[in-house]
């Protein structure tokens, strides 16, 4: 079990898909997720979702254009979002609702 893992950063592979780390236990820790330069798309987001403690979320060059705002809303502690270099035509109207956001990257 990965009860201990706060940091996560699989950045610069050819994901298409964000590894499954067990059950949804191990993934109730996870702080921060570096996902930066894979392959992801949208479906990405769904899984992320999963990772209710995420303070740091980076997405940034991946191919996501649209971005769930179900999905990041539900995220309510984060505190850091880089979504640069995905070509995103709107940003999802759900910011509001994350209290703690400080940091927003979408370049």
């Amino acid at each position: 079990r990965l009860y201990k893992l706060h940091h996560f950063n699989v950045g610069t592979n050819v994901l298409v898909s964000i590894p499954v780390l067990g059950p949804t236990d191990d993934l109730n820790n996870v702080e921060e997720l570096f996902l930066t330069a894979n392959m992801l798309r949208e479906s990405a987001m769904q899984i992320a979702a999963r990772y209710k403690k995420l303070r740091v979320l980076h997405i940034a060059f991946n191919g996501i254009k649209n971005l769930s705002a179900k999905s990041l809303g539900s995220l309510t502690a984060l505190e850091e979002v880089n979504v640069a270099g995905n070509g995103l035509s709107t940003m999802p109207g759900c910011f509001h609702r994350l209290p703690l956001l400080t940091t927003l990257v979408a370049h």
